[in-house]
């Protein structure tokens, strides 16, 4: 085993680590991050095994099929990160509505409780 793979199988292991460590994630998510993290180290300490896949799926080098793949995750995870961000966005938008119309209600009632007569005094 070279230097490089050792380096790279550890930082996978540390991410695959750092993917199951997260608290409240789904089981099929850790699942899935055991599955890529095992296929990342076997893909790193057998090189030969990335060209099977290649023939296997029909194409020409197995550098090209990890780059697919991981070109396929990171559009998954980007997608992921903005429909988070998207829901993120509308609950504050619902929480800043909810806290600017209590606040414009409590102020119209002490208005009506400082002016009994209802005059707008400017």
């Amino acid at each position: 085993m070279t230097i490089i793979q050792v380096i790279l199988s550890l930082s996978a292991l540390g991410l695959g680590f750092l993917g199951l460590s997260s608290f409240r994630r789904p089981v099929f998510l850790k699942v899935l991050v055991s599955i890529i993290t095992v296929g990342a180290v076997l893909l790193i300490t057998n090189p030969d095994y990335s060209n099977r896949v290649a023939e296997w799926v029909g194409v020409d080098r197995g550098v090209d099929v990890v780059i697919y793949l991981a070109i396929a995750l990171f559009l998954f995870l980007h997608l992921r990160l903005y429909v988070k961000v998207r829901k993120q966005r509308a609950d504050i938008t619902a929480m800043v509505r909810e806290n600017a119309i209590s606040r414009a209600m409590a102020g119209a009632q002490r208005y009506v409780e400082n002016n009994p007569d209802g005059q707008y005094n400017a």
